[in-house]
């Protein structure tokens, strides 16, 4: 701000109004001038910055490493603008978590995918029979047994590979249905029929298989094992047809807890001029299934009429079976089983899952094993009047029609 003078200079009284207002502007000059100084200092700092800064930053590397001290003989000390050293760069995962539950859904994964490979593998190999199973079973050669008596293993396949083999195992079969069956043997794989059973005498003979036996157990499960529930049905189903239907005949393959191969139930079949072959197994999974199913084969080749047959008696026989165990009906499925191959109609019956809490405390009840073998039984004897009717006794298609045999297809 403008003073006021004292001295004898001073303006006179009259331009002492005047002399301030040109004191004042004066003052807001020098003002204008400074602040338009800075103004033009920031504005220069604003544009040279980048320029500025790369020069420092080559200053800054040009500079030595270590300063000497102005003191003489004094050690040099590191200088303040010392570039950092280089360090080799750490990784780390920010999200160490996810890689874990990635890994563990990976690791769930395999385990559900190995689970359900082998419960079908084994699935599939339960419901292929003794063959795809291929258990061990103890039999004794015709030429060894005559000189050494001595016994060796072999499987189901290598058994209905071996003729000598095969007609061994016949002749340790003798006695088997023995009320109506006697085999001979005679130095051969052949089997022969005691005297008094005469296949022309019934209208239709049916064999009745009980799956598995002897070593080969089949689906275990607690104290229901396979062999023996199909053994049981297998003799009831038996019994109830010869007693109730005296123009027909039921045989079966294997009355004891004995190992069989699939040629060897067809060969008893074969002995008794049967007409209809049928098997009863059980079935397992290490999956929650339950219910009755059935199966037959039909392939290239095959007689339309025979698989039509099949297909209807398999139908007709699971619909009984779970009627008399009080289970339901699951599917009648198409099976490449080497029992199956016959010229006559042929079919597999699965009672139910022994597997299954519910299948296995109906099937190893004896009232309901009865009334279900009654129910099979039933639906055999209705099947074989329609297509062997009682009255073809009377002629000579009857006896043709009995003295059939089982082939198996190649």
């Amino acid at each position: 701000m403008a003073k006021r003078r004292t001295s004898s200079g001073s303006p006179p009284l009259n331009d002492v109004n005047r002399y301030y207002d040109e004191e004042n502007r004066r003052e807001e000059a020098r003002e204008r001038n400074r602040f338009q100084r800075y103004d033009d200092a920031a504005n220069l700092f604003n544009e040279d910055a980048p320029r500025q800064r790369a020069a420092a930053r080559s200053q800054k590397a040009q500079r030595p490493r270590y300063a000497k001290s102005r003191a003489a003989g004094s050690r040099g000390r590191r200088s303040k603008y010392r570039q950092p050293r280089y360090r080799q760069p750490r990784y780390r995962l920010k999200h160490p978590e996810k890689l874990l539950f990635g890994l563990g859904l990976l690791i769930a994964l395999v385990v559900v995918i190995v689970l359900i490979s082998r419960s079908l593998g084994s699935s599939g190999s339960a419901e292929g029979g003794a063959d795809s199973q291929q258990p061990v079973q103890t039999v004794q050669s015709a030429q060894s047994s005559a000189q050494t008596g001595t016994v060796r293993s072999v499987s189901n396949t290598e058994l209905s590979q071996i003729p000598n083999q095969l007609a061994a195992y016949m002749v340790s079969m003798l006695g088997t249905n023995g009320d109506n069956q006697a085999l001979s043997q005679g130095g051969s794989s052949q089997t022969t029929v005691q005297p008094q059973f005469d296949a022309s005498q019934y209208a239709m003979v049916v064999a009745i298989d009980p799956g598995h036996g002897g070593s080969d157990a089949g689906w275990e499960s607690g104290e229901a094992v396979e062999k023996d529930i199909a053994l049981k049905v297998a003799e009831m189903v038996q019994s109830y047809i010869n007693q109730n239907a005296p123009a027909y005949f039921a045989v079966l393959t294997r009355n004891s807890d004995v190992a069989m191969g699939d040629q060897a139930r067809l060969d008893v079949a074969t002995t008794y001029s049967a007409g209809l072959l049928v098997s009863i197994h059980c079935n397992g999974s290490e999956l929650e299934l339950g219910g009755t199913s059935a199966a037959y084969w039909t392939g290239d080749g095959d007689d339309a009429t025979r698989a039509a047959q099949s297909e209807q008696l398999a139908q007709t026989l699971m619909g009984a079976a779970a009627e008399g165990f009080g289970m339901w009906e699951r599917e009648v499925r198409v099976e490449d089983t080497p029992l199956l191959h016959t010229t006559i109609p042929s079919v597999m019956v699965e009672m139910g899952y022994v597997t299954y809490s519910l299948d296995n405390e109906l099937m190893q009840q004896e009232s309901l094993q009865e009334e279900a073998a009654q129910a099979i039984a039933q639906a055999l004897i209705d099947y074989m009047q329609q297509v062997a009717p009682a009255d073809m006794l009377n002629n000579d298609a009857g006896a043709d029609a009995s003295e059939s045999s089982v082939v198996t297809e190649n």
